[in-house]
This record gives C-alpha cells, sequence and structure tokens, in this order.
C-alpha cells in the first residue's frame, strides 16, 4: 500500500533553499516512505502535534 504525501507551502520553500542534490535525496525518500512506511519505526507525537509521528530517514 502506499501513502499520498502533500508538502506545505512551508515544506517547499525550505526544500527551495536546500543544495539540489540534498533536496532531491529528501523528496526520495518521502517518495520511498510513501510506499514503505509500514517498514519504518516511528513515534506518535504528543501535544498540539498529536496525530502527527516523528521519523528518522537517515543521517545526513
Amino acid at each position: 500500500m502506499n501513502y499520498n504525501v502533500e508538502l506545505s507551502q512551508e515544506a517547499l520553500r525550505s526544500l527551495s533553499r536546500l543544495d539540489k542534490q540534498i533536496a532531491q535525496q529528501v523528496l526520495d525518500r518521502i517518495k520511498w516512505l510513501s510506499f514503505h512506511i509500514d517498514d519504518v519505526n516511528h513515534k506518535a507525537l504528543t501535544g498540539h502535534l498529536r496525530g502527527a509521528f516523528k521519523l528518522r530517514g537517515r543521517d545526513y
């Protein structure tokens, strides 16, 4: 199963400020995660971020 990932305008602006190679790696990892999220350990966030999850994509 794959998931649809939508990036906020803020996320897109942040990506545009990164080196193009790094930004592409981030986008590639997000795409990979959309297909493999069930294979990744993630932690539920609390407080005002409840319903969101924290995960580590890779070491940069």
